[in-house]
C-alpha cells in the first residue's frame, strides 16, 4: 500500500516539491471529475433504459454516447489511479528487497516499462487523434454519426496526464531516497 504522500513543503527541493503538488493536484482533480462522470453515466444508462423499455422509444445516440463516456472515463481516470498506486503490480519480489535495492528497482521499472509505453502511446495516439480531426471523421455505427476525434483525443490526453503523474512519483522516490525515508516507497 502506498504511504502518505511526500510532504513537499519540507523538502530541500523546492522545484520538485512544487511539481509534485501540481501533478498530484491535477490527478486528484481528474479523479474527482471522473467520479462525476460515473454519476452522469449511470443516469444516462437509466434514461436510455427507461426510454427503450417503458416508452418503447429507443435512442439513436444512446448506446454509442454511453460507450464514449465510459471510454473517456477509463482513460482520464488513469492519472488518479497512478497517484493512488492502484495499478496492479507484482510486488512479492520487491517486498523482500532491502529499501535501497527496492528504490533502484522502482526507478528501473519506471524507465524501462512505464515511460517508454506512455511516450509511444502519447505519440501514436496523438497522430490518430489529429488525423481524425483533420478529416472530421464520424462514426458509422449509428444514424447519429458523431465526430470521433474528441473521444480519440482523450487517449493522448490521458497518456500525457499519466506521464505528468509518473514524473511526480519519480520525484517522490528521489526525495524519499535522499531523505532516508525507506520504510515505504
Amino acid at each position: 500500500m502506498k504511504n502518505d504522500p511526500v510532504q513537499p513543503e519540507t523538502s530541500a527541493h523546492p522545484f520538485l516539491a512544487a511539481y509534485i503538488r501540481f501533478a498530484d493536484n491535477l490527478s486528484i482533480a481528474f479523479g474527482k471529475l471522473m467520479a462525476v462522470f460515473v454519476v452522469f453515466l449511470v443516469l444516462l444508462i437509466v434514461y436510455i433504459v427507461v426510454l427503450r423499455y417503458l416508452f418503447n422509444s429507443p435512442t439513436t445516440w444512446g448506446m454509442e454516447f454511453q460507450t464514449f463516456i465510459y471510454g473517456a472515463m477509463c482513460v482520464l481516470s488513469m492519472p488518479y489511479a497512478t497517484y493512488k498506486a492502484c495499478h496492479p503490480r507484482v510486488t512479492v519480489f520487491l517486498d523482500t528487497c532491502p529499501p535501497r535495492v527496492r528504490f533502484y528497482l522502482e526507478i528501473l521499472y519506471i524507465f524501462i516499462f512505464y515511460l517508454p509505453f506512455l511516450v509511444v502511446l502519447l505519440w501514436f495516439e496523438s497522430i490518430v487523434a489529429y488525423e481524425s480531426w483533420a478529416i472530421q471523421e464520424t462514426s458509422v455505427l449509428s444514424a447519429w454519426g458523431p465526430l470521433l476525434w474528441p473521444i480519440k483525443a482523450t487517449i493522448p490526453l490521458g497518456a500525457a496526464l499519466v506521464l505528468i503523474q509518473v514524473f511526480s512519483e519519480l520525484a517522490k522516490l528521489i526525495i524519499q531516497n535522499q531523505g532516508g525515508n525507506h520504510h515505504e516507497l
